[in-house]
């Protein structure tokens, strides 16, 4: 993993300390890989997500926060005319369970005109109970949905964290492509200009010599004042454009850096993987692990949940308590195995409670059931979307590295029928024209070529993109 903050300090420093493209200075290389791997590590973008995460994560705890034990101590006394009418105590424990409640309390109850259902011997009276739900809640109960919601909720904000780095290190990947694309061409019109200047000094030589009118120089120049000026804006646009690259540089102390003129953009194409990229086996791989596809998968998943719920509370809600009763704290009964023991030292309490028409039940049950079929729907349609965007930036991959290919070869006969022209004007037999001519071909086909190469590079990362694959383009 990209961890090495030592390394991107010096790496900053090296960027400060760089010359302009006025100098003289080398420019210093800043390689795709090496671009990313800063953009992954320290933009707030990343970062955001990873705090989304863990917010993602507390939710589990805080779901889990339904099971906490629960301790719950009462005293109600009143005094009247000097007489104590009444004093209840009643303190417990209680323990939620995975199914049902498990509980442990004492109660110690005086006064002249307490309850008698009340009553407790001297020194109180403890219990020891479970609360099993014998319809409602046996199968499924709100605490269990919670934490299945939650555990659901932590999935899909990993899914969230992914999709928010795609979207970044896509965005990163294009602006330096476009950066990458204005250095080339800024390149391209130097070497023009060059030529152009080359060539005028050419035509002053055969002017001096009375090979040429002086109207050749004229043209001759015409062509190095327009190639001057497509440097000028050249220049401008590459600066603006690395501008738009230096949004993505943050350093380790969460600050945006600026990346200086003196940079180089390079290929780096050794990231290329074609094959690989342009195979079946690809989408095959994306799908499953596609941010969106995930998000709506645990969607359903969150809405069968749902359902479930919703069916629980069509059932009875039924539920029995048991407890056994004690008085003795300080030793066990002996006979407190005996069947006879347990049977006079309980207490039980069965409780109903349910509407007559479960129409408010009724109606969220086949409510849910409504959402998890429009929802498979938008999964089959989603699924079917993702594939096609995936395969046509597969043909857009597929015909940019062909289009390279021919590109590349129109370039180099344009620029050999330029030097060739060159070469028979040298000897007396070329015409200026058509050095004009073919130097401006040649530079637009070199221009065409430098687009075509960057659009190999945006069409291999926007195909990461559509498949969800963003973090894989430079693995760590």
């Amino acid at each position: 993993m990209f961890r090495s903050k030592t390394f991107f300090t010096l790496f900053l420093f090296a960027l400060i300390c760089t010359g302009s493209w006025a100098s003289d200075s080398i420019p210093v290389a800043l390689s795709f890989k090496t671009y990313i791997k800063i953009v992954k590590e320290f933009h707030p973008i990343s970062k955001q997500a990873n705090i989304s995460n863990n917010i993602a994560k507390l939710e589990i705890k805080r779901s889990r926060g339904t099971f906490d034990p629960l301790i719950h101590s009462d005293y109600t006394r009143k005094t009247y005319a000097g007489k104590l009418y009444y004093g209840y105590f009643d303190n417990y424990l209680k323990v939620p369970a995975w199914i049902g409640d498990f509980s442990a309390g004492y109660e110690d109850n005086t006064g002249l005109y307490q309850n008698p259902t009340d009553y407790t011997p001297d020194g109180g009276l403890g219990y020891i109970g479970y609360t099993l739900p014998v319809g409602q809640g046996m199968i499924i109960d709100y605490r269990r949905a919670a934490i299945k919601q939650a555990r659901l909720m932590s999935k899909m904000g990993e899914a969230e964290k992914q999709k928010a780095l795609n979207k970044l290190i896509y965005d990163a990947s294009y602006a330096y492509w476009d950066w990458y694309f204005a250095y080339q061409k800024f390149l391209a019109i130097k070497n023009s200009l060059a030529n152009a200047v080359q060539n005028f000094n050419m035509v002053k030589a055969v002017i001096s010599v009375g090979d040429a009118s002086l109207i050749d120089s004229v043209e001759s120049s015409l062509l190095m004042y327009e190639r001057t000026a497509d440097l000028q804006q050249a220049n401008t646009d590459m600066l603006n454009l690395q501008l738009i690259a230096s949004n993505f540089i943050w350093d380790e102390k969460e600050m945006p850096r600026e990346m200086v003129s003196g940079l180089m953009p390079v290929p780096d194409s050794t990231f290329l993987q074609i094959d690989h990229a342009l195979s079946a086996q690809f989408i095959e791989n994306a799908l499953p692990a596609h941010p969106d596809l995930t998000k709506m998968k645990l969607k359903l998943s969150s809405l069968t949940i749902d359902k479930r719920l919703a069916r629980d509370y069509l059932l009875p809600n039924f539920d029995v308590t048991g407890k056994f009763l004690t008085n003795s704290f300080t030793s066990i009964p002996n006979n407190i195995t005996s069947s006879d023991y347990i049977s006079d030292n309980n207490k039980i309490i069965i409780t109903l409670n349910q509407p007559l028409f479960v129409r408010k039940e009724r109606a969220k049950f086949k409510e849910t059931k409504l959402k998890i079929e429009q929802v498979n729907w938008e999964q089959q349609y989603l699924k079917v979307e993702t594939t096609n965007q995936i395969r046509i930036s597969q043909n857009k991959l597929n015909n940019s590295i062909k289009n390279k290919v021919t590109q590349q070869l129109a370039t180099a006969n344009y620029i050999k029928v330029r030097n060739a022209e060159v070469l028979k004007y040298n000897a007396g037999e070329g015409s200026l024209l058509k050095i004009n001519f073919y130097d401006s071909k040649a530079i637009e086909a070199t221009l065409k070529s430098i687009k075509v190469n960057t659009e190999v590079f945006k069409a291999y990362c926007e195909l990461y993109y559509k498949a969800g694959r963003m973090e894989e383009l430079i693995p760590f």
